[in-house]
Formats: C-alpha cells, structure tokens, sequence
C-alpha cells in the first residue's frame, strides 16, 4: 500500500469511526420551559416550544437539562436572575492586565489559598475569545460564507483576548493579544495558568503536601484545548510536531511552551489536572458541584469578552 493509498484508507477509517459513534450516541433530553408565550408550561421539545413562542411579543422561554430545573423556573423557584453573573460578584473581582505583572518579580501577586476552591481542590477557569469589539463605532457585518476572502476592515473590528478566573479573593486576568485565532486565545490562557503554578510551585507543593489530596484542575470550554494537551501530543512529540495526516501541527510553537511548562511542573510533582465543561449551557441548579463550575466558567468567560481594561 502506498502513502496515497495509507491516507485514503486512514481517512475512511475515521469518518467510520465517526459515524457509528453518532450512531450509537443517545439522544440527550432536554427540557423547554415557556414563561411568556401562548401557553406556559414545560415542553419536551424545541418544535413544541417554537409553537408557543413564534410570533408571541417578548417571548420568555429557557433551556434545561434537568426536568426539575425546568419545573423550578416554571413555578418562579428560579428566575432570570440566576443564569446571570451577579454584578456585585463582577464588582469584587480583582482584574488586572497580564503584561503588567512580572511573574518571575512579583512573587506575592498570587497565593495559592485564594484560588476558587470546591470540597479539598482548588480551580482555574481558563477562556479564550476572538470576537467584536463593542466599543468601536462602526462596523461591518460578517457574512458567514466560507468562500468569502478575508475583509480587513472587519479584521480590524475583532478583538483577540484571554481570561483566567483564579478566584473572587485572588488577582484575575483579562489580557488582549495581537491577531490571535480562538484556539491561540484559549491556550495561551492555559500557558499563563501554568506560569503561574510553575512561579508558585514552592508554595503549592508546601500546601500539597499537608493536604494530601489537594489537585489543582484547570477547567476549559475548549475541548481542542484538552484534547491536544491530554491526548494528542504524545503522538506529536513522537512525530516530531507532525500529525497522523503528516502535516503540522498547528499553534506549534504555544504547545511547544505548554508542553516546557508540563514537563516541569511534572518533574516537581505539582498535582494538577485539565478538566472540560460545555460552555453555553443551561445552568444546572439543581446540581451544587457542576453550578460551581458553570459559575466559574461564566466569570472567565467575562473577562475573556465583556471586561475593558481601563
């Protein structure tokens, strides 16, 4: 078999691949509750929500993927309020622009106890975003046509940024980059998450070592992200930073940094790990842990979009 014919047979393998895991997945239930529309009441399906909705004024209407949320947000146990950050939680954060702390200076910037902290571990909410800057006055609309050559008068509209949610007592981050993709965002927030473990890792081994079981996890919406840093980069570094497709990686010279960063953490026996959450998602109330996490998602998310460094 040549190589011509070695990717053509890779390839079918993982559209196969692909297709009996959509055909084997199950479908997830969700649940619509309707608060103002024709008829309120919770509704199994989007079809059924768009019938007591479409062409209602001012329609109020929620997603849920759990049945008792949605009956709590139907009987007014859960309000509008509660999918939102509070402004008062936004008001208390501590916001501060990467490129003015020095890291290998500023040595008591950060402490460890300070950091979001569920049962015994601790959390970092790492987000990415390449989006509209809000603040300009004009704008050219983008027209989502994949043959569309690039407009650089709406390049120069979009704002490449990156936030980190350490904690609502802690230093947090809100830093723009310079024509930075989505992907670049995301992981160079988790690169400055490890700088961070890596300056503090004195002080983070002291903590681990009295408290055992302490992990610190590094939470991200991006499953590129924790898929290239969990899965796929052993396989890179055993390619020489080349895929299965032989082509090269791309964002090479950020895992490269990453990948420093890991190593070193590793060889000090810093616990932590990356864990993924869905972004955009109903608020699970009704479960404390995974609200806990939607939380702390939503306040990255934050300072990767909304927050303007002054």
């Amino acid at each position: 078999m040549n190589k011509d014919e070695e990717l053509d047979s890779y390839k079918a393998k993982k559209i196969a691949q692909k297709e009996f895991r959509k055909s084997k997945a199950k479908k997830k239930q969700y649940y619509y509750t309707v608060i103002e529309g024709y008829k309120p009441g919770v509704y199994y399906s989007w079809s059924e929500c768009q019938e007591q909705t479409k062409g209602y004024p001012s329609p109020v209407f929620k997603k849920f993927s759990k049945k008792e949320d949605a009956f709590a947000f139907l009987n007014g146990d859960i309000t509008l309020d509660d999918f939102k950050v509070k402004e008062e939680e936004i008001a208390m954060m501590s916001i501060n622009n990467k490129t003015i702390i020095d890291l290998d200076r500023d040595k008591n910037v950060f402490n460890i106890e300070t950091f979001n902290k569920y049962e015994d571990d601790f959390y970092i909410f790492t987000d990415g975003s390449y989006h509209k800057d809000k603040h300009k006055t004009q704008w050219k609309s983008i027209k989502h046509n994949k043959n569309m050559k690039d407009d650089d008068d709406t390049k120069a509209n979009m704002i490449s940024k990156f936030g980190i949610y350490f904690g609502i007592k802690s230093i947090n981050i809100s830093h723009q980059e310079i024509k930075a993709t989505i992907n670049q965002c995301e992981l160079l927030a988790i690169k400055y998450t490890l700088m961070v473990l890596d300056n503090y890792k004195k002080q983070i081994k002291l903590y681990q070592k009295e408290h055992t079981k302490n992990i610190i996890y590094i939470v991200s919406d991006s499953q590129y992200c924790i898929n290239a840093l969990t899965i796929w980069i052993d396989n890179w570094l055993k390619n020489s930073w080349k895929t299965q497709l032989d082509e090269q990686v791309k964002n090479k010279e950020i895992l490269i940094s990453i990948n420093l960063l890991m190593s070193k953490l590793k060889l000090h026996k810093v616990h932590y790990k990356f864990i993924h959450v869905n972004s955009h998602r109903p608020p699970p109330l009704s479960n404390p842990k995974e609200m806990f996490l939607w939380k702390g998602n939503q306040l990255a998310d934050y300072l990767a979009k909304d927050y303007v460094y002054e």
